[in-house]
């Protein structure tokens, strides 16, 4: 075999050394590229909007003679929310649109979470003459930190990421258009409530955990695994406890 013919191959035998692991490196998640160039912190670093959110959870109170199954579902700027009596065939479903729903992880290891939406509904009370209009708008806000998880079990490094709660904003706001609907000069009311508070926590005492079910630098799809305990008691020594048990995944779209 010719001198040329011999360093091109072993050439090529030695980049096939090198590149092979970094190119199994790369993938992590199911549905993980299997090449990038960007790194993992470079590709979830950044605003995100969330365009898809479908949340499953069925909550058990106390020995499971009351059960409802609750599901969320987000596309676009569509939101419903469907509540489920278990054991029954009663159900509920509400509707209404997204303001606001993105979510910012800086560089720097910082999370900034915002989630916003309203719903409208009409009440129509004949017997009053009353038409009423009611726009409920609720915004959600979470700040912390985020980090990767090292690999553990049945996980890969990098595969799933913390995000840690330091403070928590709520806000709502219930305002209520009445109107005669008999009467064509007659002049609305609007009546408005606010409910606001600030929630902050110790570092690790409040924190979520996604799995990186697919990563790429303008698109991530994440889930959460939901199996929650929450037990109290009042000052009679009498206990209760909730249970969540269920499914939450997230679609984001780089902005």
């Amino acid at each position: 075999m010719p001198m040329k013919s011999k360093n091109f191959t072993s050439l090529l035998l030695l980049m096939f050394v090198v590149v092979l692991p970094m190119l199994n490196g790369c993938k992590k998640g199911e549905e993980d590229p299997f090449f990038s160039i960007h790194t993992r912190k470079a590709r979830v670093t950044g605003v995100w909007d969330i365009n898809y959110f479908k949340s499953d959870i069925k909550t058990i109170y106390g020995e499971g003679t009351n059960q409802i199954r609750t599901v969320t579902e987000i596309s676009g700027t569509n939101w419903k929310e469907t509540v489920y009596i278990l054991g029954s065939d009663e159900s509920e479903e509400t509707k209404g649109k997204i303001l606001n729903f993105k979510i910012k992880f800086d560089n720097n290891g910082l999370m900034n979470y915002i989630f916003e939406y309203q719903v409208v509904e009409r009440v129509v009370d004949e017997d009053l003459g009353r038409d009423t209009t009611i726009t409920t708008t609720i915004k959600k806000e979470f700040s912390g930190t985020w980090n990767f998880l090292a690999g553990i079990d049945e996980y890969n490094n990098k595969e799933r990421l913390a995000l840690v709660i330091q403070e928590e904003k709520f806000l709502k706001i219930v305002s209520k258009y009445t109107i005669d609907p008999d009467d064509d000069e007659a002049v609305g009311v609007t009546f408005t409530q606010r409910e606001a508070y600030t929630r902050r926590y110790a570092n690790g005492e409040m924190s979520t955990i996604w799995i990186l079910r697919m990563l790429k630098n303008k698109e991530i799809i994440m889930d959460q695994n939901i199996n929650d305990l929450i037990v109290t008691t009042d000052v009679f020594g009498n206990g209760n406890s909730i249970s969540e048990v269920g499914l939450k995944t997230q679609t984001l779209v780089r902005e």
